[in-house]
């Protein structure tokens, strides 16, 4: 590189890239060569015709070099820019069923989860690779891509009461829209809540402790913190007060403040009098 900067060109006027970028004399490293056979230093003349011979090649293999990776980084943006032509037009119109692939989205609670859900109800074509779906229960819309659809039935699917039911309980549309009530369940050993459900208003469910801590837990604690039912929260506490405690010193910021108003106002002192 060095021999190039400092190597007059017919490109720069008879100039070397140092004389006009950085205001300096150009200089070669063949000025002085060491001769070891003589042990003595002697002078290449840069007039030498095999010395621009090897430079006139040099600089052929770069500008071949860098015109070879400015044609890939150019063919590479347009690939990147032009309309993906390999995805596969959708085989299925508005009215149809299809399934829904959402194995990147994490359901309400953390269990094992389908990987194609529905059939969901085909109701609008945003544009040819994205469409709008309907569950069949809850009548809720999603704009999904057709990647993630696959063709179920067409329009003439007869959706009986069994379909609908099966769509209910696949376990990932469910959003807690209120905490009613809590027990102890003395069949199975466990606290349970019961969960109203987003979309389902005549649908409430019981739903374990556990599971509501770790996926709804500032839902949960501000329902206890407003129950009025000391006894039954009193003993609920004392059995998972380790779970509040570390749910507090793991999360912090709101949870803590949460728990430390449950804690406080579910076991405080009464005064005497």
């Amino acid at each position: 590189m060095s021999v190039l900067n400092n190597t007059k060109t017919e490109s720069l006027h008879g100039y070397a890239p140092i004389e006009l970028f950085m205001g300096k004399m150009p200089d070669t490293p063949l000025n002085v060569v060491f001769k070891p056979e003589t042990k003595s230093y002697y002078t290449v003349p840069p007039t030498s015709e095999k010395l621009k011979e090897q430079y006139q090649k040099l600089r052929a293999r770069l500008a071949a070099m860098h015109k070879e990776v400015k044609t890939k980084a150019t063919e590479m943006h347009n690939a990147n820019a032009a309309p993906k032509d390999h995805l596969k037009m959708a085989n299925f119109e508005i009215g149809d069923f299809v399934l829904w692939s959402r194995k990147d989205i994490p359901g309400t609670f953390q269990k094992l989860q389908f990987v194609w859900r529905g059939p969901f109800r085909v109701t609008d074509a945003i544009s040819d690779y994205v469409f709008e779906i309907e569950h069949l229960l809850s009548l809720k819309r999603y704009i999904v891509h057709s990647t993630r659809l696959k063709f179920y039935h067409d329009s003439s699917l007869n959706v009986t009461e069994e379909l609908r039911q099966h769509t209910a309980h696949q376990g990932f549309l469910y959003t807690v829209e209120s905490f009613n009530t809590f027990r102890w369940n003395a069949h199975s050993k466990k606290w349970e809540f019961n969960i109203s459900w987003q979309g389902f208003p005549d649908e409430s469910t019981w739903e374990p402790f556990a599971s509501l801590l770790q996926d709804v837990p500032e839902g949960l604690l501000i329902f206890l913190i407003n129950n009025q039912d000391s006894n039954l929260k009193k003993r609920l506490l004392r059995k998972y007060k380790k779970e509040f405690v570390k749910l507090k010193t793991s999360r912090r910021g709101r949870y803590a403040t949460l728990v430390e108003t449950l804690l406080e106002g579910t076991f405080k002192k009464k005064k005497a009098v």
